[in-house]
């Protein structure tokens, strides 16, 4: 059983099919105190894209489900098809923030016609980490 800690908590999200984690972690952000221009000017949800197999294998994107709900909270939709991963990076977990960075370099792409879906829209990313 992983530990009851943050990391632990997104541990079993991630790896361990916990998926109904996602809805509680997503609740608990919804609620904290975000900076005034965030909370104004947010319009939609983008989910970080997992590559295509991982998805496969743990049946969800972990950032789909916490954005999904952040958005019920929030009110606010989530636009899951605006970006694409260009790339199947390998797990961050063990990477020192400098090598975490150069790990996603160019592992998203905005899809073609993405700028039209969300032009003049005020966009807030969202990852299960920080990275």
């Amino acid at each position: 059983m992983p530990e009851a800690t943050a990391s632990g908590i997104l541990s079993a999200l991630k790896y361990h099919g916990w998926s109904a984690v996602g809805a509680d972690i997503g609740e608990r952000l919804a609620r904290l105190q975000f900076p005034v221009d965030v909370c104004r000017e947010r319009a939609a949800l983008v989910p970080v894209p997992l590559n295509a197999a991982r998805e496969r294998e743990r049946g969800y994107n972990q950032s789909l489900l916490i954005a999904q709900a952040v958005a019920a909270r929030w009110q606010i939709p989530v636009v899951h098809d605006l970006l694409t991963r260009q790339v199947a990076t390998e797990t961050q977990t063990r990477l020192t923030p400098g090598e975490r960075s150069a790990n996603v370099k160019d592992a998203f792409a905005l899809q073609p016609d993405a700028h039209r879906k969300v032009r003049g829209q005020h966009l807030v990313l969202v990852d299960d980490v920080l990275t």
